[in-house]
């Protein structure tokens, strides 16, 4: 019994050993290019992550924050309402602020701004540097024993930038009662990143 059941080896259909081996060494070439391949977009990837949690650190590192200290003097009352004027001090955490943009708005629409347009805006705000907004509002009020009792509700909203043009947004609502005034704040928030 022949192995060789169909003729004679031809090299020119065929090909030699030379070329097998070639084709050998091309096909574990291809095999080994696109492990690599497969291992440098692991790579990359995992240096994105990275590269997005330290842009991310760097983004909080650069962060302005605003703190809010709100007091108020009963101006006048008559009946059932109470004329209030409260003073905003707002301060500036971890970083200077850009293009800020304060509003105050209290829960009947009536707040009377007296030192400020509303919104006012500040092309710059400094680290710890105090800004003092005042003005007067009317709300409604209940006696009891001869005490007036009430709460008027306050939000303060803030849009602004650090260094690097990112965009943030805080708000803050103030509850102020006769007693001690509650404050409700939401840290600053990203609304725009810039690349």
């Amino acid at each position: 019994m022949h192995i060789n059941n169909f003729g004679p080896f031809q090299a020119d259909v065929w090909g030699t050993v030379s070329d097998w081996i070639m084709i050998g060494v091309t096909t574990g070439t291809a095999i080994f290019l696109y492990l690599t391949l497969k291992s440098q977009q692991k790579v990359q990837k995992l240096q994105q992550s990275i590269t997005d949690i330290e842009s991310y650190r760097f983004r909080e590192s650069i962060k302005p924050e605003f703190d809010i200290q709100v007091k108020s003097d009963i101006i006048s009352s008559t009946g059932n309402s109470i004329k209030l004027k409260a003073y905003y001090t707002l301060k500036t955490k971890k970083h200077a602020a850009h293009n800020v943009i304060i509003s105050v708005i209290d829960d009947n629409d009536q707040f009377k701004p007296e030192n400020f347009e509303n919104p006012v805006h500040f092309d710059n705000v400094e680290l710890n540097n105090h800004l003092l907004l005042y003005g007067e509002f009317e709300t409604e009020c209940l006696y009891k024993n001869e005490k007036a009792i009430f709460f008027a509700g306050l939000k303060i909203f803030i849009d602004y930038s650090d260094i690097k043009g990112n965009k943030y947004e805080q708000r803050i609502s103030y509850i102020i009662t006769d007693e001690n005034p509650i404050e409700l704040v939401r840290i600053p928030v990203l609304k725009k990143q810039l690349d």
